[in-house]
Formats: structure tokens, C-alpha cells, sequence
């Protein structure tokens, strides 16, 4: 019996060095401060060369151990310099997770197979290559680094020594942190705490000499190309003492209140380049002219490929943007865009939409009225006077041959400077540097036009409310209506033939469009608008084709073009107000359980079921949402539309007993309530006996159970719980789901007739072709369960837990019946038996 038990305990230790789930997601963020900051961009550099401050000696792929010397080792792309040991997320990302000053790198050596360590003054970091020759030759370059630190001397920029221009505690918006920051040489670098800092062990540094700097009333932000690092301060005297030292660091870039002052100095530019009208506060970057509103829908219609739009009010412009611009000046940029337009051709303060769009399309997409180059149609000759124009101050000349079909990226023949975009910054011509670098970020050449974003037809609709629509609205409350979707404006008529309008609203001001649930109204599908002044408007029609067609109209219409390119038709969509969004704002769009958030320019796609946080700031009633790899500040809007996305949000997150694939999931896809149970009973419970057999006590069951009906994600399992009663909910969980893990009674009788087979392959080839055909959550949640009851099944001399009890035990659960059809144990009993086969482990 003794040595039973010792058998027990030495597969009981086995199981507890498993990962468990629960214990990931509710140490998450305080795993994440003890080793590193999880900073991932928003968007990606287009040349990430670019960023290199001091070359790479040797970079790749390592693994490294985990925070607290964790069993399992994590993949991260590593990069060394001169300085710095660094490690990063992926090889895509920016800002690394740590660094390690070189100077504060005691000894490097190899240790086992194919593992090396980094041993500092605090810390010793553990590596694996793929290879012991890949070993050896990270060993060789950090020694190298090492020793050429010696021999050549000087002092790490971690230590007190260090002169800096500030440093302190900060807390971090996104995510929320505290971190000691410290300033020096036009960088900002971050750390876990002061100790840390004086030891030469960083998370990451911040490059100033692209970035902005945003101040409010107690918090100021940091925004570079690729993402924004928000501060909170504690005071004014505080935020003042950070800023004014921020302020002498960052690049000169120009404030948004000068940007149309110098832009308007030039007197060409104060009128639209394309319809001649007074006042342009847009700008397309690439083809380097000035617009007016209605020009700049024109423009945003061909696509940012073709035409990118940005604003002089609202957009970071650098120095060198901006003297593009005043070295040009539309009238010197039309000399080529518009050489050879016709008069009866041309727009005028007075044309529509459709003759803008028309007209546009021809100058620019087409290049119908371009003075062409003498060089046209001989590539080689075009290439030649790129290379030599790039390193003149000539623009004209440079932006001519760009869009007379030289190309960007071909070769200069000199092997140091291979490139134009190499050959401008060789001769310093900064100008000619941004005018290539938009053009590398452009493709007109094969573009095609977007679809104009008008439409009309008839709706019918229910009178405006300043409230949000809750109750059913009957046919008899709706009127038809012509609507008409044309030139940012959202209009609707009595009928088609009337010309003066019922009502109006200009797209800009739509915040929110919500597509309802079918038969939510008298009509059977509707959609509802949302306008900045707190109106709702809804609309409604029998015909759903009708209703997709305006909904994809009005979210082109309204939607960025970095948003409407990846959002097809979707539930809700609008713009909230947001702390980790341009300007305070950011642009959602909410599919199903996806939502699309474009923050910064960048899309980030989060599945609501995985969220690891969902909550709801009480007083404020904002809510945040945190998943792997971040986190968003939602602030809580007054206007109908915010209950709505509250609704929607929690919604989409999953809850409850529906289907397993609308569940709160883990990040491996299996529901969360499921999952804290099993490793609940993981850690706690092999070798209790009779475990699954014995009931728990119903009155913790039921409390556990409810808890874990309103929101999985919040529950932790404590020791009021016995295992007895975790296993019980577990139970009632897989047994109350609905469709059950099979997905539906009509599906179940497949699994029961493999019962039928006497051929054990024949059986586990049958069992992996019924598995395919599961949705994934419901094949992830069979998988772990199984896994789960093939261990408990290992430890049946202790547990008394055999195949065959739990065949009995789970299989009128699994199926979801009373127990009468023994064939249900029987499938149980195959797939823990045949589990490794199975799922070829």
C-alpha cells in the first residue's frame, strides 16, 4: 500500500508541473510586472533599418526561461549591439521586452546543451539555441562585445554616475504600470524600479527624435509612429518637470497651430489644387498637394494606395514633411498634375461630388492631364534621373519621373548606396528622403477606384429620438422614406421625387451604427444611426439585402480607410472616446465576438472572448477591456449610443450556458469555466478518492455554479470549495451547455455508432474524422477534458477512478442524456483509453 501511494504522489507531482490556465490568467498582470512590460506597436515600421541606432552585431531566434525560473522556456527574437542585449516579442516589434546594458555583463558562458547564460550583478538570464553550433557562436559574439568593452573603457549609461536629464517613477496608462523612467541623450528609457535601473537591467528605450509630445491636465503622452506611452503624473509642478524636459528632447516636429500658418505662407497653397476654392486643411502626402474638404472626400474614395489624406490640423507633421510642401506649393505641383486640362473639364467651387470623383480619378489615377516627361517609355533613362535628381534639391524633378513609371526601388549600381531612398540620405537631401519614403508607401500604379460612397433607395423609418430605442416599434411607427447617401451627407425625402428635404445629418456626425437582431422591430431587419448632438435614428426594411447594402454604404462612408479596407459587415460600429486613441478617440467595430479597434492608424483585432478583463469603472461608468498583448480605456459617453456598446461588448464576450464556441475562452480556445475547474481538480484532487462519483454539497455547487454563469473570467476558485464541489460543477456545466460538446443531438448518433466497430484503428480513424468535423472550441474543450480524465484515470489505484467510472460517470454528461444508452459510456471509455492515439500525442 506504501509503495502505492508513493506511486501516486510521484504522478501527482508530474500533474502540478503542468501550466494551469487559472493560475496564468490571475497572476497575469502581476507576471508581466515582475518580468517585463508587454509594449507591442500599433503599427509596424515600413523600413525597419531605418531604426537601428548602432549596427546589429548578431540577431535570431532564442529561447529563454520565463519569469521566476518557470519549467517552460519562451520564444523571443534577440538582438545584440555594441550596448545592448535585447529581447523582443517577435522579430516585427519595436520596443523590446528587456534589455541588458553590456556593461553590466559579468560573464557569459555555456551550460548544458544547447543553453547558454548571461550572469549580471542581479540576475542571470538563461538562453537555448536550436544548436550547439548556434550556441557557440551567441557565446563568441557576446564575449566579443565584452571584451571590446574592456579593452576600450567608458561607463554604461545605467548607473548613478550617469548624468540625465530626469528620472522618477511614473505610472503607465497602457498598460498600467509603474515604471521608473529615466531621460538621457534624446531617450526615454524604462524600468521596473530604480534598483534595476542602477544594475543595467532595462525593459525598453524610447527613440525622441520621432516622436511628439502630447500634455493634459495631470498626465502627458509620449507619441512615436508606432505606438503612444501615456503617463500619469501626480501633480502640476510634476507634469510641468517631465514635460519641459521631454520637450528639449523630441524631434522638431511642428505644433498642429503652426502647421496651416507655414503651409499658407506659400500662396498657391491656400486654395484647393483641384477645384481652386479657398481653404484647404488637407493634404494628400503623396502626391504632395493641398485640398479642400470636398476635394479630400474625393480623394479618400480612391484609397490611401492611391491618395494619402491627412489633415493640417489633426496630423504630427516633421520639418521635412512640411518643407516638401513649401518647396512645392500647388501651383508648381499642378504644372504637372494638371498641365494639359481642358476647359470644359475642369471643377469648379460649385461641382458635384460625382464630377469631383470623376475628375480626380482622371488626373490622378489615370494621369490624363500629366505634362509628360521627355524620358517616358525608357525605364533604364527614368531610373538614371531618379538616382541623379535624388541627390539634388530638385522635388519637381524627382516627383515628375516618380509618377512618369520610374521605379522607387531600382538599383543605382553603387553597391554602398543601392537605392535612391540610399543615395538621398547619402547627400543629406532630407526632402528628397520624405518625398520617397511616401511614394515606397504608396501603389498607384494598378489601383484600382474605390466604389463611390453614395447610395440611394427607400427605407422606412421611425421618428428621430434623444433617447436609446428600447422597446419593439410596430410597422404602423414607421414611415417610407427616399434616402440618400451623397457627398458626406446622409439625407431623406418624403419621396423620390421631392426636393426639399425631410431631414438631414452630415456623415462626420454619425458616431455609431448598430444593426439590430432580425425581427427586433415591425420590420424584420433594422439598423440604427447615432449622431454627435445625441439623436437615434431607425430605420428598417423587409428586404435584408437592402438593409446589407446601406449599412456597407454608410460604413464606407463614415469609417478611416485604415478600418474600412479589413471591416466587412458588421453588428456595431462608431467612434468612442478612448485614452490609448488619437486624439482621445478611437474607431470601433464589433463582428460576432471580433472587434476591431484602430488605434493610432492601426487596426488591432481582439477576440471578446478571450478578453483576460472586462470590467466596468464604478462612478465613471468607462470600461476597460485587457487582453494578451494589451489593454484599452473606454470613457463613459452620456449620449445614447454607450449603453448600447456596454450591452454589446458584454455580450460578445460570452457568458452563460450557451453554445461552447459564444463562452468566455482561454487563450488555447476552451472555455474559461471548464478550464478553471479542471485544473482546479488538477491541483487539488487526482488522488482524492471516488473523485466525479461523489456529489458535492448543492448549495456551494450552486453558488459556484452561478458565479461562474455571470462572468467565468472573475471567478477564482477559493478553499471554501471543496474538490467534490468543483468536480460537480464541472459536470453541470458540460451537462447544461447547450448543443453539448457533441454540437447538438443530431450529431450524437455518429458517435454512437462507432461503438459498432470491433477494429480498434478502425475506431480511432472514425473518432478523428468526428472530431473534424467539431467547431474548434468544441474539439479544444473534448481535447482537454480528455487529457484531463486520462490522468485521473493513470492514478485509478489511489482515486479508484477507473476507464470505466468515468465512462459511466461522463458519458450520460457528455451526451447530455439520462443514462440509458450505455453505447454513451462506451465512447467515453474509447477516447480515454485511445486518447494518445487519438490526438496523436
Amino acid at each position: 500500500m506504501a509503495k502505492k501511494e508513493e506511486v501516486g504522489r510521484a504522478n501527482l507531482k508530474t500533474f502540478r508541473s503542468l501550466s494551469v490556465e487559472e493560475e496564468q490568467i490571475q497572476h497575469f498582470l502581476m507576471r508581466e510586472r515582475e518580468e517585463s512590460i508587454d509594449l507591442p506597436c500599433l503599427k509596424f515600421p515600413d523600413h525597419p533599418e531605418e531604426l537601428i541606432t548602432r549596427p546589429v552585431i548578431k540577431s535570431g531566434w532564442l529561447d529563454k526561461t520565463p519569469p521566476k525560473g518557470g519549467r517552460r522556456f519562451q520564444r523571443r527574437w534577440v538582438q545584440l549591439d555594441s550596448e545592448y542585449l535585447r529581447y523582443f516579442q517577435n522579430n516585427k516589434e519595436v520596443y523590446s521586452k528587456r534589455m541588458v546594458s553590456v556593461w553590466c555583463i559579468n560573464t557569459v558562458q555555456s551550460v548544458g546543451d544547447q543553453r547558454f547564460e548571461l550572469i549580471t550583478q542581479s540576475r542571470t538570464f538563461l538562453f537555448r539555441a536550436e544548436t550547439n553550433e548556434q550556441r557557440a557562436d551567441w557565446v563568441v559574439c557576446v564575449q566579443k562585445v565584452l571584451d571590446s568593452r574592456q579593452q576600450n573603457g567608458g561607463r554604461s549609461v545605467f548607473s548613478e554616475r550617469s548624468v540625465v536629464s530626469n528620472e522618477g517613477f511614473l505610472d503607465m496608462m497602457s498598460p498600467r504600470t509603474k515604471v521608473y523612467t529615466v531621460i538621457k541623450d534624446r531617450r526615454v528609457y524604462l524600468f521596473k524600479n530604480r534598483q534595476e535601473y542602477l544594475s543595467g537591467v532595462g525593459i525598453t528605450d524610447i527613440d525622441l527624435r520621432k516622436a511628439s509630445l502630447k500634455e493634459s491636465s495631470r498626465s502627458f503622452s509620449i507619441v512615436t509612429p508606432y505606438r503612444t506611452f501615456s503617463f500619469l503624473v501626480e501633480g502640476e509642478a510634476e507634469r510641468q518637470r517631465w514635460c519641459v524636459c521631454l520637450s528639449q528632447c523630441v524631434s522638431c516636429t511642428v505644433p498642429t497651430v503652426r502647421v496651416c500658418d507655414r503651409v499658407w505662407s506659400v500662396e498657391s497653397n491656400r486654395v484647393c489644387a483641384d477645384c481652386g476654392s479657398k481653404g484647404t486643411e488637407w493634404a494628400s502626402v503623396n502626391l504632395c498637394v493641398l485640398l479642400c474638404e470636398q476635394c479630400a472626400d474625393a480623394h479618400r474614395f480612391l484609397g490611401a494606395s492611391v491618395s494619402k489624406v491627412v489633415s493640417l490640423n489633426g496630423q504630427l507633421w516633421t520639418e521635412e514633411q512640411l518643407k516638401v510642401f513649401l518647396l512645392l506649393g500647388n501651383s508648381k505641383v499642378n504644372e504637372f498634375w494638371a498641365a494639359n486640362v481642358p476647359d470644359a473639364e475642369g471643377l469648379s467651387l460649385n461641382s458635384s461630388s460625382t464630377e469631383r470623383l470623376k475628375f480626380i480619378t482622371s488626373k490622378y489615377l489615370h494621369r490624363t492631364f500629366l505634362k509628360q516627361h521627355h524620358l517616358t517609355g525608357q525605364q533604364e533613362a527614368l531610373n538614371n534621373a531618379l538616382c541623379a535628381a535624388v541627390q539634388s534639391d530638385d522635388l519637381m524633378e524627382s516627383l515628375s519621373l516618380l509618377f512618369s513609371g520610374a521605379d522607387v526601388n531600382c538599383s543605382s549600381g553603387i553597391p554602398q548606396f543601392p537605392s535612391p531612398l540610399a543615395l538621398a540620405k547619402h547627400s543629406g537631401q532630407t526632402e528628397q528622403v520624405e518625398l520617397l519614403q511616401h511614394h515606397l508607401r504608396s501603389d498607384v500604379v494598378g489601383s484600382e477606384v474605390t466604389a463611390a460612397r453614395s447610395h440611394s433607395g427607400y427605407l422606412f423609418k421611425v421618428a428621430s429620438s434623444n433617447r436609446p430605442i428600447t422597446e419593439h416599434k410596430a410597422r404602423a411607427d414607421f414611415s417610407q422614406r427616399w434616402c440618400s447617401l451623397c457627398t458626406g451627407l446622409f439625407s431623406y425625402y418624403k419621396t423620390e421625387q421631392m426636393s426639399s428635404r425631410c431631414g438631414s445629418m452630415r456623415t462626420s456626425s454619425i458616431v455609431c451604427l448598430s444593426v439590430n437582431s432580425p425581427g427586433s422591430h415591425g420590420y424584420e431587419h433594422t439598423f440604427e444611426l447615432y449622431t454627435d448632438g445625441g439623436r437615434v435614428y431607425l430605420f428598417g426594411s423587409d428586404d435584408i439585402s437592402t438593409i446589407k447594402d446601406w449599412t456597407r454604404a454608410i460604413t464606407m462612408a463614415i469609417l478611416p480607410a485604415t478600418l474600412s479596407s479589413v471591416c466587412g459587415l458588421c453588428d456595431r460600429l462608431g467612434r468612442l472616446h478612448c485614452a490609448e486613441g488619437s486624439s482621445g478617440i478611437a474607431w470601433f467595430c464589433l463582428s460576432g465576438s471580433n472587434l476591431q479597434v484602430l488605434l493610432q492608424n492601426s487596426v488591432q483585432n481582439i477576440d471578446l472572448r478571450k478578453l483576460h478583463t472586462l470590467s466596468v469603472c464604478d462612478g465613471v461608468g468607462g470600461v476597460m477591456l485587457g487582453w494578451r498583448g494589451g489593454c484599452v480605456h473606454v470613457c463613459s459617453d452620456h449620449r445614447p449610443h454607450f449603453p448600447g456598446w456596454l450591452n454589446s461588448l458584454r455580450r460578445a464576450a460570452g457568458s452563460g450556458t450557451e453554445m461552447l464556441s459564444q463562452q468566455q475562452l482561454t487563450e488555447s480556445g476552451t472555455p474559461v469555466s471548464i478550464q478553471r475547474c479542471i485544473d482546479h481538480i488538477t491541483r487539488h484532487g487526482l488522488m482524492s478518492v471516488g473523485i466525479y462519483r461523489k456529489s458535492g454539497a448543492n448549495s456551494r455547487v450552486s453558488v459556484l455554479m452561478d458565479s461562474f454563469l455571470r462572468d467565468a473570467r472573475s471567478v477564482c476558485v477559493s478553499e471554501e470549495f471543496e474538490v467534490d464541489d468543483v468536480a460537480n460543477t464541472l459536470k453541470r456545466i458540460l451537462r447544461a451547455v447547450r448543443h453539448g460538446v457533441f454540437n447538438g443531438p443530431e450529431n450524437t448518433h455518429h458517435w454512437l455508432s462507432v461503438t459498432d466497430l470491433t477494429d480498434r484503428r478502425a475506431k480511432i480513424r472514425q473518432y478523428q474524422t468526428l472530431l473534424s468535423s467539431l467547431p474548434d472550441v468544441n474539439r479544444e474543450t473534448l481535447k482537454v477534458l480528455l487529457n484531463h480524465l486520462y490522468c485521473v484515470q493513470n492514478l485509478c489505484e489511489v482515486n479508484q477512478m477507473t476507464t470505466r467510472n468515468l465512462g459511466i460517470v461522463f458519458g450520460p454528461t457528455l451526451f447530455q442524456t439520462d443514462g440509458s444508452d450505455p453505447r454513451t459510456s462506451t465512447v467515453v471509455e474509447d477516447m480515454i483509453q485511445n486518447y494518445c492515439a487519438i490526438f496523436n500525442c
